[in-house]
């Protein structure tokens, strides 16, 4: 096991990493919102899952850290790729027209269902309901903002 990241007196740490309190108050919501303990410290298992772990299980250790540590918040990660994508494909989109962080969350599903077409592997389902998950969050925070 590893440390991807932790609580320490209310506030999630990445190690080697600094952030705002905006940044710490969105991960402890959110890390919340997704029914992670923001009481203590948090240990994810970077190893593969046991046989006997459910994909939601599975998904939710995931979100909740490896990737939580990888890439932040999934409505930040997900805006981010939205203007890149806004910006890449400008001049194809109607005036007033742009990908969401939720559109992204839905564009992984569908990455995710393409490449479970080519080869079935457990990988597939666990991110499909992971990005779920994600899209959820993205729509919980377009309600906020």
């Amino acid at each position: 096991m590893t440390h991807a990241g932790f609580w320490v007196d209310g506030e999630f740490r990445l190690p080697g990493s600094s952030h705002t309190d905006k940044d710490v108050t969105k991960q402890q919501a959110w890390l919340d919102t997704i029914g992670c303990d923001s009481s203590q410290e948090t240990e994810v298992a970077t190893e593969v899952s046991p046989p006997s772990e459910s994909i939601l299980d599975e998904a939710k250790r995931l979100v909740c850290g490896d990737r939580q540590a990888s890439y932040g918040p999934p409505d930040q990660d997900f805006r981010r790729t939205a203007d890149m994508i806004n910006g890449l494909f400008r001049d194809y989109f109607k005036e007033g027209c742009e990908f969401k962080p939720k559109d992204i969350a839905a564009i992984m599903i569908l990455i995710k269902l393409s490449r479970n077409r080519h080869q079935n592997k457990r990988d597939n389902p666990v991110d499909i309901a992971g990005y779920a998950h994600c899209m959820n969050v993205c729509m919980e925070c377009e309600k906020t903002t």
